[in-house]
C-alpha cells in the first residue's frame, strides 16, 4: 500500500505535463523533415508534438497530428500532382479539435486551399500548404495557415 502513493503521484505528474497549451512550440517535432504538421490557428502557433502519423488509405493520405488535446486531421484525395487544390466537406478534408473551442472542419460554403508542393512517391515524401476557414457546428470560424512536411506509410 505504501508503494502506491508514489506510483499515483507520479501518475498524476505525467498526466499534467502531457496537456500542454495550443500555442506551446518547445517541442522536436516542429522542425523535423519528413516529421511535421504546424499551423497558425486563430493566430495562436500549433505544433503537432504529442503524436504525428501520415498514412496512404484508399487512395487517400491521411495526416493525423496532436497537441495536448488538441488535434489537426487533413485528408488528401488530390496528393499525386504538387498544385493547389480546393479544401471542402468531400475530397479534400481539414478537421481541427480543440478541447476548448470544440470541432471544426472545412466546408463546401468556404472552401480554402491546399497546396502541394512536393510529393516524391518513391520515397512517400509529400510536403504542402494549407489555408482554410472552418466551421463548426455551431457556425463559429476558425482560420488556419499551415504546412506539412511528412513521409507517409502505404
Amino acid at each position: 500500500m505504501k508503494h502506491l502513493f508514489p506510483l499515483a503521484f507520479g501518475f498524476a505528474i505525467v498526466s499534467l505535463l502531457a496537456c500542454e497549451p495550443v500555442n506551446n512550440v518547445d517541442n522536436g517535432n516542429c522542425e523535423i523533415s519528413g516529421l511535421r504538421l504546424s499551423a497558425t490557428i486563430n493566430s495562436q502557433f500549433w505544433c503537432a508534438s504529442f503524436f504525428l502519423t501520415a498514412n496512404l488509405i484508399n487512395n487517400q493520405v491521411v495526416i493525423e497530428g496532436a497537441s495536448g488535446a488538441d488535434f489537426l486531421t487533413l485528408r488528401f484525395l488530390d496528393y499525386n500532382v504538387p498544385g493547389t487544390y480546393t479544401t471542402d466537406a468531400t475530397f479534400n478534408t481539414i478537421q481541427y479539435s480543440s478541447s476548448i473551442m470544440g470541432n471544426f472542419e472545412s466546408s463546401d460554403f468556404s472552401p480554402g486551399q491546399l497546396r502541394i508542393t512536393e510529393h516524391d512517391a518513391a520515397d512517400n515524401i509529400l510536403k504542402g500548404t494549407i489555408d482554410a476557414t472552418l466551421i463548426s457546428g455551431l457556425g463559429e470560424n476558425v482560420l488556419i495557415s499551415g504546412e506539412f512536411d511528412v513521409i507517409y506509410i502505404e
